[in-house]
């Protein structure tokens, strides 16, 4: 459904100022004559695929029923995101068993299921099974000691790394670049689900949830201590390796700069472009030549197309001969700096869901608004520039509970809903606590977003303004280091770069300019007056030689189109 822009707009306000002056009264007569009586229908009783579902980290045994799963029906929700209990994951048939029963009161509520695919956080692990059945699976670090003769050595990418310093578990991690190992987190996982719940997919059963994977190999900071006391710990934080079989483990682990490895990298070096990445190692370090660039340009061009191919990409292949979408969120969407290190290019990797999804911990919505462009602008951008319409956000008060403050009120959740279903999100998970709310206010809170998505999710985000998102520039500069990755470890340039792409995506939001990033390969995939690759003056600059409202140096006049990319067409470009 399309409606023009003067409609939508009028339309939307009129709805918006019913939902918060009641919600659900019946619409003025003056509002009927301008919006549709299908949205109407829509936004009095939205339907359960438009509202939220709830995250739901295995289905308690007594709510495994219909009577039980009511509870989330009567509380506006659309369905539940699950997963198999976490006590003996994976291997307790108890519960599976309660978890098929869940499932199978879902769809006789008409409640959607999406399948949470990982015990806690990182996915990857499969509760520790993948790496249970080969050591040989975890990831790997190439890291740098100045202090050695030959300062080059492989280990594992788990003391220093998210792997061990996140809220869930310390834990060891399978290595992403390993196209083995990921196909043994789909074997243990994916394919646990299927063989027990092969009839609901496709219907009841819709996605599956990968949540913060990444290639690890990057110091992100410590836990503050009043956390990490409370995370279980499942593989200690241990100051000597274990030597594992044909691997040269150096024996102790200082914290050092590091990039992520994987064994047949020097291999799929060689044969893409017929160099010796051995000889050239020392370039992913240091160096300020044209060819240290040249050499760290490569290296992560082939570390982005190795995770999301070998990762997102059988996943996604995964997902689509079982009829369900693959979804989830990355790790740090907000930073672009951690882009390189943990994804290579998160824009690319995000291209490989079917449903590209965001984290956003906060519901404060002037901290939203004002600083959570990059976070929403990642996952819209990869499903607008592939075609795909749907965005789904993982949304919580986690930021405010863990500052002490009080949970967020119902209209600093309906207002931060706002604002990313207005970027293009339309699939809303949350984690926010329905026991540490009313039912009403809950009920409201779905309701709300269940009509945002009456009327906005038929229609298609039609921006004209095109963001460069200089990963190609930062891939030449940025330097692995040993501390926590911040921006003032980082050479000038990468400084000027993170900058000056904040600075225009942030001037672009606060001046209601609509927008979408791409990369240097979605730009040279762009048609330019009808051609491909034919506009030499078209090719981006980087993000620091931009200006906020710089128009690309084309031929055609202000208001034309420049470029088109996935059926969008775009006339300014910064």
């Amino acid at each position: 459904m399309k409606l023009c822009k003067t409609t939508l707009s009028f339309g939307l306000m009129a709805l918006c100022a019913a939902a918060f002056a009641g919600g659900s009264a019946k619409p003025s007569t003056s509002v009927s004559t301008v919006v549709p009586a299908a949205w109407l229908r829509a936004w009095q009783q939205p339907a359960m695929s438009d509202r939220p579902l709830q995250i739901v980290h295995g289905i308690k045994a007594q709510r495994a029923s219909p009577s039980g799963m009511k509870y989330y029906k009567d509380l506006g929700l659309g369905g539940i995101v699950c997963n198999v209990a976490f006590p003996h994951y994976m291997q307790s048939e108890e519960a599976w068993k309660t978890l098929i029963k869940g499932v199978e009161a879902c769809r006789q509520l008409g409640l959607f299921v999406w399948l949470y695919d990982e015990k806690g956080y990182p996915s990857g692990a499969a509760g520790g099974l993948v790496l249970a059945e080969n050591r040989g699976f975890e990831a790997l670090a190439l890291a740098f000691d100045q202090s050695r003769s030959d300062p080059f050595m492989l280990r594992p990418s788990y003391e220093h790394t998210h792997a061990s310093n996140n809220f869930a578990y310390a834990r060891r991690y399978i290595n992403l670049l390993d196209a083995r190992a990921d196909a043994s987190f789909i074997r243990h996982t994916h394919d646990a689900y299927w063989r027990r719940l092969e009839k609901y997919f496709g219907a009841t059963i819709q996605a599956v949830f990968t949540d913060e994977p990444s290639l690890m190999a990057v110091n992100i900071g410590q836990l503050p201590k009043e956390v990490r006391k409370k995370v279980p710990v499942v593989d200690p934080l241990d100051p000597k390796t274990v030597a594992l079989p044909s691997v040269p483990w150096v024996r102790d682990l200082p914290d050092l700069p590091s990039v992520p490895w994987v064994r047949d990298l020097p291999e799929q070096y060689q044969q893409r472009y017929h160099q010796d990445l051995k000889v050239q190692r020392r370039s992913l370090f240091e160096g300020d030549t044209a060819a240290d660039r040249h050499v760290r340009r490569q290296f992560w061009a082939l570390v982005a197309d190795l995770v999301a191919d070998r990762y997102y990409g059988q996943i996604q292949a995964w997902c689509g001969k079982h009829h369900i979408a693959s979804s989830g969120h990355t790790l740090w969407e907000e930073d672009i700096l951690h882009h390189v290190p943990l994804d290579g290019d998160k824009l690319k990797v995000l291209g490989r869901m079917d449903i590209p999804g965001m984290d956003e911990l906060s519901s404060d919505p002037e901290v939203v608004i004002h600083g959570g462009w990059m976070t929403a602008g990642m996952p819209c951008s990869a499903a607008a520039l592939h075609g795909r319409r749907r965005v789904m956000t993982e949304v919580s008060d986690f930021s405010q509970r863990m500052a002490n403050r009080s949970d967020a009120a119902l209209d600093a959740m309906q207002a931060t809903a706002a604002w990313q279903a207005a970027w293009g999100v339309t699939d809303f998970r949350l984690y926010y606590a329905p026991a540490r709310r009313s039912a009403s206010d809950y009920r409201a809170y779905c309701d709300f977003v269940g009509r945002l998505n009456a009327l906005l999710e038929p229609a298609t985000p039609d921006p004209h303004v095109l963001l460069y998102y200089p990963i190609y520039d930062l891939w030449a500069e940025y330097r692995p280091v040993a501390e926590p990755l911040r921006l003032a470890s980082q050479p000038p340039l990468v400084r000027k770069i993170v900058a000056s792409f904040w600075r225009l995506g942030t001037a672009l939001q606060r001046s209601q300019n609509p927008f979408v990033m791409a990369d240097h390969e979605l730009l040279a995939t762009a048609k330019v007056g009808g051609q491909r690759g034919q506009a030499p003056s078209l090719q981006p600059v980087s993000a620091a030689q931009s200006s906020v409202g710089r128009r690309s140096q084309s031929p055609l006049r202000d208001g034309e189109p420049v470029l088109t990319i996935a059926g969008h067409s775009f006339t300014t470009i910064v």
